[in-house]
């Protein structure tokens, strides 16, 4: 929605298309699914598509302007990394800088030491 707010961006293991993630949310979510839909909205709901579509940053790709090092889970349960992987080839395919990193291993977070290593590694030449 800002593009001109940040000039660079690290963007792990994210929700990344709201329409994707309230069609494609975890099992575990049933019982709490109305809070996320009392936030996001209904995906049932044309009103609420069409806003989730307007404010979802797979949607905005063309908005970019710096840098992003994108990280996701292959195993992650809660923000299917297919998003990210979306979201990485819309933004490649406009001729955004992104730089990706999906661990093999983790869910939700890195969590494994070697994961921790890895992204702090990322960030750090990232950032450099």
């Amino acid at each position: 929605r800002d593009p001109d707010l940040f000039d660079a961006a690290i963007v792990e293991f994210p929700v990344l298309d709201v329409e994707f993630q309230s069609k494609n949310y975890p099992e575990f979510w049933e019982n709490g699914l109305d809070h996320w839909q009392r936030y996001f909205g209904d995906p049932e709901d044309e009103a609420d598509l069409d806003l989730m579509r307007k404010f979802s940053p797979s949607n905005l790709v063309n908005q970019l302007h710096g840098p992003i090092l994108l990280m996701g889970g292959e195993l992650d349960p809660v923000t299917n990394v297919a998003q990210a992987k979306l979201f990485e080839a819309a933004a490649i395919e406009q001729g955004k800088a992104v730089d990706s990193h999906y661990f093999s291993i983790a869910v939700l977070c890195a969590t494994h030491w070697r994961d921790k290593f890895k992204r702090s590694l990322l960030i750090e030449d990232f950032l450099a």
